[in-house]
């Protein structure tokens, strides 16, 4: 995913993304913040996000399994906005879902402390 996020392209038939995944980004305090279902959902949701940037890297700083069908992933993202010029360096996390080997659901926290805290987890 790293990849196709450098790339600014998500696949169409992607091996790795459920036809109907969904992507909660309900706690996102950007504009792409709601949840987005489905394929094309992530590829609007890419091309939306990208478009505020200059330059943009996404990069996964670590991954730790839940259970079976569980990730928590934790990210940074290093960029420059495009109209603003301004330069962040952020992190959060994402819980990644999958069922039959597909991503079926992600769901973004502002942080990975939050992602912990709200599934109940221990630090």
């Amino acid at each position: 995913m790293e990849g196709a996020f450098r790339a600014r392209e998500l696949p169409e038939d992607s091996e790795f993304l459920a036809e109907d995944a969904v992507f909660d980004w309900s706690r996102s305090i950007s504009d792409n913040r709601g949840m987005h279902e489905g394929r094309n959902s992530l590829k609007t949701l890419l091309e939306s996000f990208l478009d505020a940037w200059a330059e943009v890297e996404w990069r996964v700083t670590s991954i730790e399994e839940l259970d079976g069908d569980r990730l928590l992933v934790t990210t940074r993202v290093t960029g420059r906005g495009r109209d603003s010029g301004i330069e962040v360096d952020a992190s959060g996390a994402q819980v990644w879902e999958f069922r039959d080997r597909k991503l079926v659901r992600a769901t973004m926290f502002q942080s990975r402390d939050e992602a912990v805290e709200e599934l109940g987890l221990e630090r």
